[in-house]
């Protein structure tokens, strides 16, 4: 009988999962824009075969995108349905994220997945492919989720993955992780000044902490120079 209540509690995330997908993986089959559409193909196939961004090519935006590619290359082989295949978990990724923050502030359930639903067919699959504009809005948009689930709920593990999405933003592209970062920071401060719930600043820290390591250390296993990635970047 539980385990019946669980499946039934997940049959809409599950539902919404596959639509998200499938959509996505729909559109971006049809009909192409050569310089757009492909943007991350040749990279992500560089990088899988030994290239460093920064060091090996010119990047000026998106070498997160180019890894993600390449580990969905290594995984299923290098082709168009490999390729699209990124935008499509993604595009059901957002969408499960939305949809769980809807159900947290006490929306009511059909109507938070009728929105899930339309927030599934105008995010993604407008692009398809791997693209630097949406993975870093989309990515700015789940540390967004993220600062209001931990208001909501006062859980110090939502506090730890802002920076994490916000560093992924920006590896993806610099605007408009970059403006919405401000925007959150703006936000937090005044959250900060009217709750005086200080203790979460030490989770943003070291998190934020975390990922300056993790860069650092992929700059210096990478022999990337500092003035290369400032240059291009």
């Amino acid at each position: 009988m539980v385990k019946e209540k669980k499946f039934y509690f997940f049959v809409d995330y599950i539902i919404l999962a596959l639509f998200s997908f499938y959509i996505n993986f729909y559109y971006s089959n049809i009909g192409v824009l050569a310089q757009d559409t492909f943007a991350y193909y040749d990279t992500g196939f560089r990088i899988l075969n030994g290239s460093v961004p920064f060091k090996d090519y010119w990047t000026v935006s998106g070498p997160f995108i180019d890894y993600l590619q390449a580990i969905i290359f290594f995984f299923f082989g290098v082709s168009w349905k490999s390729y699209i295949i990124i935008g499509s978990i993604l595009n059901s990724l957002i969408t499960i994220i939305f949809y769980y923050t809807l159900t947290i502030f006490n929306q009511n359930k059909l109507s938070s997945l009728f929105y899930a639903f339309c927030f599934s067919i105008l995010a993604n699959p407008s692009m398809g492919t791997p693209f630097p504009d949406h993975f870093s809005t989309f990515f700015s948009l789940v540390g967004i989720f993220f600062f209001l689930l931990a208001i909501q709920n006062d859980k110090k593990f939502f506090w730890l993955l802002i920076p994490i999405c916000f560093f992924f933003a920006f590896f993806c592209k610099q605007s408009p992780s970059s403006y919405i970062l401000l925007v959150l920071f703006i936000s937090l401060s005044i959250y900060l000044f009217n709750h005086r719930n200080f203790e979460i600043i030490k989770y943003l820290v070291f998190s934020s902490v975390f990922c300056l390591v993790l860069l650092t250390v992929f700059f210096i296993a990478n022999e990337i120079n500092l003035k290369q990635f400032l240059h291009q970047y």
